[in-house]
This record gives C-alpha cells, sequence and structure tokens, in this order.
C-alpha cells in the first residue's frame, strides 16, 4: 500500500472518529432515553424475577415529582439513575427519574420513568405485561 493511501486511510478514519463523536454528543438526549428505557425494563425485569423466586411483593418507590426533578438535573448520573427504587438491584436510594407504582398486594405493577427527549421530556412506561416502551410526556 502506498504510503499518500495510508495517510488518506488515516485521515478518513480520524474524520469518521470525530463525525461519530460530534453525533453521539448531539444526540445525547436520545441516549438518555436508552439509558432510562433500559433501567425501566431491568427494573420490571427484576421485579418480576424476585416476585418468581423469592416471593418479594412488588412495592412503590420514588415518585412522579422526584423524577421531574432530577429530568431538570444537570447531573447526568442523577438523570439515568434507578432513584429510590435503585434497592431492587442493591443500589443507594437517591433522586431519580424512575417511579414505582404497585396494586395493594403486588398484583398488579408499573414502572415509569421520565427522561428528556430531543422534543422535551418523555415519559417510559413498562408493566407486568409489557416490556419499556416510549409514551409522549403531558
Amino acid at each position: 500500500m502506498s504510503r499518500k493511501l495510508q495517510i488518506a486511510l488515516v485521515v478518513f478514519a480520524l474524520c469518521g472518529a470525530v463525525f461519530a463523536f460530534w453525533d453521539a454528543w448531539r444526540d445525547s438526549r436520545a441516549l438518555e432515553q436508552e439509558l432510562v428505557l433500559a433501567n425501566v425494563d431491568s427494573l420490571r425485569n427484576t421485579v418480576l424475577a424476585l416476585e418468581q423466586t423469592v416471593g418479594r411483593v412488588p412495592t412503590e418507590c420514588g415518585s412522579r415529582e422526584i423524577a421531574e426533578s432530577a429530568v431538570a438535573s444537570d447531573d447526568i448520573e442523577v438523570r439515568s439513575s434507578l432513584g429510590a427504587c435503585g434497592h431492587y438491584l442493591g443500589r443507594e436510594l437517591e433522586p431519580g427519574p424512575i417511579w414505582m407504582e404497585a396494586a395493594p398486594g403486588g398484583v398488579d405493577f408499573s414502572v415509569h420513568g421520565l427522561a428528556n427527549g430531543p422534543e422535551g421530556n418523555v415519559e417510559i412506561i413498562a408493566t407486568r405485561a409489557e416490556s419499556a416502551s416510549y409514551k409522549p410526556s403531558k
């Protein structure tokens, strides 16, 4: 391979890397949404597994008000944490964008999350019967 071709390939690769980094930075809100979606789905699956293996009944944790203040935070770790529902995965209780609502006795439950989206806040919901999916916030 000629020296010019090697240089051209390196320049092309560097330009591609810079563009990929810039694109990821620009679309950070979309990435944040995906992270919160994954956390909501993970929490749902954990609650179901704990229920089936040790008989743990789903309980409420967090709240929409706390989630709204967490989403307004400048800290990405706060905006993408499990918040008060983190105890299901052995994490510390902290403010975060995820909360869970449960019917008495754990008959039914829903896990909710809020995330900054490119066009405003987006609510993510998972239920006992369905995996996490997007729902436009009010």
